[in-house]
């Protein structure tokens, strides 16, 4: 088991049954079992200042300082970066809180870059953002992931050069 806690303070648990595993001792289950096989899941997360460094307009910059969350078979985080170790279809999530971080306001993007590709279509968001405004987002997208492929994070300054700041976020990928 793993006891989250989130930038909010919102803890939770989460329990993982790995491929052979056993549960000793007495089982309660309320309601129904709806799934035998635990999807391979990796995340991450900011939970302090990150900057994207050197954004030059128009330039994809990778998003750093994650910190390992979790990870459970198929899917493995390492250094601002999940690997996908079993070929499938994947949910790929990022729900940044983020400002700009000089005066002034941009447009920044924010995206999924799989295997190092700059993020393409559907695989990048982006909005407005000033340094006196910290905005949220979220992104779920599905790709079709094989063994070898790694997705890191990227943002976009669309208008300047200047950085942005993301203060918190998750970065998820679960395999459906």
């Amino acid at each position: 088991t793993d006891t989250i806690t989130e930038s909010h303070g919102h803890e939770h648990t989460e329990y993982f049954l790995t491929t052979g595993g056993t549960i000793s001792g007495d089982l309660t289950v309320t309601g129904s079992i709806t799934g035998a096989i635990i999807s391979p899941k990796a995340y991450a997360y900011l939970d302090s200042n990150a900057v994207a460094t050197s954004l030059t307009a128009d330039t994809w910059a990778i998003i750093n300082n994650f910190t390992e969350g979790g990870e459970t078979g198929g899917v493995t985080f390492n250094s601002d970066t999940i690997h996908i170790t079993t070929t499938g279809t994947y949910e790929l999530k990022f729900d940044p809180s983020a400002a700009k971080a000089a005066g002034g306001s941009a447009y920044i993007e924010i995206g999924f870059s799989i295997n190092g590709a700059d993020p393409l279509g559907r695989y990048k968001t982006g909005r407005q953002f000033s340094s006196s405004d910290v905005g949220f987002g979220a992104m779920i997208r599905t790709a079709m992931l094989s063994a070898g492929d790694y997705v890191v994070l990227k943002a976009r300054n669309s208008t300047n050069s200047d950085d942005i700041t993301f203060r918190y976020g998750e970065f998820e990928i679960t395999k459906e």
